[in-house]
């Protein structure tokens, strides 16, 4: 969509595709990536708290197939992409174990999770980019700054694979069925 809000806040439904799946799982493979993307930035996900970091992660991705997403609360563009329509899906507190270097032990923290997805304003989104969003205490312009890099990674996949569809195989199915059906007239 052009205007500021996704379609994943539209009502209508949404096909979700995240851009390094390689089964047709989109939702359970962004889970997995979630997960090993937390778990390389040092922390532990398991036992309760994987299963309740599961459903958070799949909860938002099943609104956004739903066109569910709260504008600002759950998803929000991204201005520093235009003319990309960029959107950031938002988790603020899912919660995981963090290692205590001094004792061993594993205290609880929580993290913010950022997932980039480009649209072009028909009914699907490509999930394009995960990250950790590090937010540096009392440093506004440091946190802003360590966004901006991510957005910009962001930004820079989703135009060196959008001539491919983001090498997602079922997007170029889908979209050649929306141009032999266009929505409404099926």
């Amino acid at each position: 969509m052009s205007n500021n809000e996704s379609v994943c806040s539209s009502g209508d439904s949404v096909n979700y595709y995240w851009r390094f799946c390689s089964t047709s799982n989109h939702i359970g493979e962004t889970v997995i990536n979630a997960t090993e993307k937390l778990r390389k930035n040092g922390y532990t996900i398991s036992g309760v708290l994987q299963g309740d970091f599961e459903a958070q992660i799949e909860y938002l991705l099943e609104l956004a197939e739903m066109g569910a997403l709260k504008p600002i609360d759950h998803i929000k563009r991204i201005h520093r992409a235009k003319p990309l329509d960029l959107y950031e899906i938002r988790w603020d507190d899912l919660k995981v174990f963090r290692t205590e270097k001094a004792s061993g032990l594993y205290s609880q923290a929580k993290v913010r999770l950022r997932l980039y997805m480009v649209e072009e304003g028909d009914n699907w989104v490509v999930g394009l980019y995960l990250h950790e969003k590090r937010v540096i205490k009392d440093n506004s312009g440091e946190t802003n700054r360590l966004q901006d890099v991510e957005i910009d990674a962001a930004v820079k996949l989703c135009e060196d694979c959008s001539d491919e569809n983001w090498r997602v195989k079922e997007l170029e199915t889908h979209r050649l069925r929306e141009q032999r059906h266009p929505r409404g007239i099926r």
